[in-house]
């Protein structure tokens, strides 16, 4: 998990200051799912998405809620 959190912030440093973000973090998960607990996404005011949480619906879902 390191190098993920590792690889996300890299993608997220020279946006930090340009957007408002959210993360998404997925904590516990039960029975199948394409993402396991600790999997994480950032999502920024301006449509940047880095990282994934799941093959789409969950991503779709949050961008219309926030």
């Amino acid at each position: 998990m390191s190098n993920h959190v590792n690889h996300l912030l890299s993608q997220w440093l020279p946006l930090k200051d340009k957007h408002k973000w959210v993360l998404g973090f997925i904590f516990k998960t039960e029975g199948s799912c394409y993402r396991k607990a600790g999997a994480m996404m950032l999502f920024s005011d301006a449509g940047h998405q880095l990282g994934i949480l799941s093959g789409g619906c969950l991503e779709s879902d949050i961008v219309k809620k926030w």
